[in-house]
């Protein structure tokens, strides 16, 4: 997919606007984090913002409220922009405020729906509801869906096109839980499925009571999420305040749920105690890349065989030349590259893998299909390009033939079976592949700025620290292939190819088995650690005891 196809959206929900704006320590906090989520979405140039409802705390906000509000939005929301996107507007439907540039300029869209403090204007006779206010002056758009007690009601989605790819908004504004269940099970409510389903991904804004574990109501109270339509990508749910940003399998089968929670603690509770987050969100397809992938299973072979041929008669070759020693400023400019590359890939992956581990237990870390962990969004992405970066990485090797440096078996030994065996992952997709995709972005930002240092003339004194973290990484990954090994035969199979199931794998003592990938992975690893060991001892032991 490229970059000019790609949507960047920060999704957030339940401000709060207005939350104890009389208390003179608590008073500014909701807006204090409502302006932070809209400068991040400044900083990180996103196409547009996502609010999934409770703006305000109360249905009547204050005038102080609205008018730090308005200044807010004023400030972040208006301006001169020129989108990359387009609005589809379907016939008979209102037009968004980008859409009105006659009359205002948008420079950051927002799209939200109503929350349960304030319903929308037509279900309240003439009470006109905050939201409805700043929709009509044009600070934001209100995608909210309100069922109006007509006989059948249909949901259209808001179409933005972006290059190839379609961002369908789907919204609907509070209503009380079990009569929006009626509703969805009678059919009295529908929704308009995209016409270009394959380019498209639908996004759903609701803002209801969501069960799940350690709800305290039944669940008859809460939406029944068997009832959202199969064709909705991602569903960003609304009015729970507990952060549970990492994306989770739907009831029925097929969506994705997130929930972002409030962004301003309003209750002393247990679930208000979890770090409050905003969620930036790039649509990749991490899943259907990976199935690209394995069209060409046997690229990484093929690749190694000519990687060892290079080397075999590049060796040659260079026997009778003399060294070119003039490849050293691009050798700088090489490592340098290769370790701004992996320390923005670590960035990117170690703390989604961080918060996955506070969230979830050891065996659904490495049990649960990888669409869970690093299949989709930015993890997804980053996780493809380091795949395929480990073609870019033989090059190291070329740098050490045409200089006529030692060349170890160690180096080329490493370069040739980290390709196999990292694309064999990817292939096959091992669960606990973002642990070794992590690990590796880290040690390699480490080494190849020491490498780049080196190269400058200035050769680091903390070799033996990067030796023992390369180390570090070989014992970890042994341990992870072992515990792998330990769940696979504990526990029944779950087919990898049936990664839209929902699964509890410890209640149900299931995990995702690959015995090729953690047998090789166990060869591997266990190789390195000894190799990476001796020379530890070579490098740094002996040399000790002759000094």
């Amino acid at each position: 997919m490229r970059a000019a196809d790609v949507f960047r959206v920060l999704v957030t929900t339940d401000s709060h606007l207005g939350y104890k704006e009389r208390d003179a320590t608590l008073g500014q906090d909701a807006f204090d984090a409502f302006e932070e989520c809209l400068q991040l979405a400044e900083q990180f140039e996103v196409d547009l913002l996502l609010h999934a409802g409770d703006l305000f705390d109360s249905g009547s906000p204050s005038q102080l409220t609205l008018y730090k509000t308005f200044e807010l939005l004023s400030r972040y929301c208006l301006g001169q922009k020129r989108h990359a996107f387009v609005h589809e507007r379907a016939p008979n439907a209102r037009p968004l405020n980008v859409d009105l540039s006659h009359k205002v300029s948008v420079k950051l869209p927002i799209f939200t729906i109503h929350g349960n403090p304030d319903p929308p204007l037509a279900l309240g006779g003439q009470r006109v509801s905050s939201i409805d206010v700043l929709a009509q002056l044009g600070l934001l758009n209100d995608v909210g869906h309100a069922f109006r007690n007509a006989e059948t009601s249909l949901v259209q989605p808001v179409v933005l096109r972006k290059g190839a790819s379609a961002l369908c908004l789907y919204g609907l504004s509070h209503t009380r839980d079990e009569a929006l269940n009626e509703l969805l099970r009678s059919g009295r409510l529908t929704f308009l499925a995209p016409t270009d389903r394959e380019n498209s991904f639908c996004v759903l804004l609701l803002h209801q009571n969501r069960f799940q574990n350690g709800c305290a109501l039944k669940k008859a109270m809460c939406l029944d999420q068997t009832l959202i339509p199969q064709f909705i990508d991602l569903v960003v749910w609304g009015h729970e305040h507990e952060c549970c940003i990492v994306f989770a399998k739907s009831e029925n089968g097929s969506s994705f749920v997130t929930q972002p929670g409030s962004t301003v603690i309003t209750a002393l509770r247990q679930p208000e105690t979890v770090p409050k987050s905003a969620l930036l969100l790039e649509r990749f397809n991490g899943v259907d890349f990976l199935q690209h992938t394995r069209n060409y299973w046997w690229a990484s072979y093929v690749g190694t065989a000519i990687y060892l041929l290079a080397l075999y008669f590049g060796t040659q070759f260079m026997q009778r030349r003399k060294a070119f020693n003039n490849l050293n400023g691009l050798l700088k400019y090489w490592n340098l590259t290769l370790a701004i590359f992996s320390f923005i890939g670590c960035t990117r992956i170690l703390p989604y893998l961080l918060y996955y581990m506070y969230r979830r237990d050891t065996k659904c870390l490495l049990c649960v299909p990888p669409q869970f962990t690093y299949g989709r969004a930015a993890p997804g992405l980053w996780t493809a390009i380091f795949v395929y970066s480990k073609y870019l990485e033989l090059f190291d090797t070329a740098f050490i033939v045409l200089r006529k440096k030692p060349l170890s078996f160690l180096h080329w030994y490493h370069h040739a079976t980290v390709l196999v065996f990292t694309w064999l992952a990817y292939v096959r997709a091992m669960p606990a592949g973002v642990f070794f995709v992590s690990m590796n972005y880290f040690v390699h930002s480490c080494m190849y700025f020491y490498y780049y240092l080196a190269s400058c003339g200035r050769k680091p004194q903390w070799g033996m620290i990067l030796t023992i973290f390369q180390i570090t990484q070989m014992i970890c990954g042994c341990v992870i292939v072992a515990t792998y090994a330990m769940y696979m035969a504990q526990s029944e199979a779950l087919a990898l190819s049936n990664l839209d199931r929902v699964v509890d794998v410890t209640a149900e003592n299931l995990c995702a088995k690959s015995a090729v990938t953690m047998a090789t992975g166990a060869i591997i690893y266990g190789s390195y650690l000894y190799l990476f060991t001796q020379f530890f001892i070579n490098r740094y032991l002996s040399k000790r005891k002759k000094n």
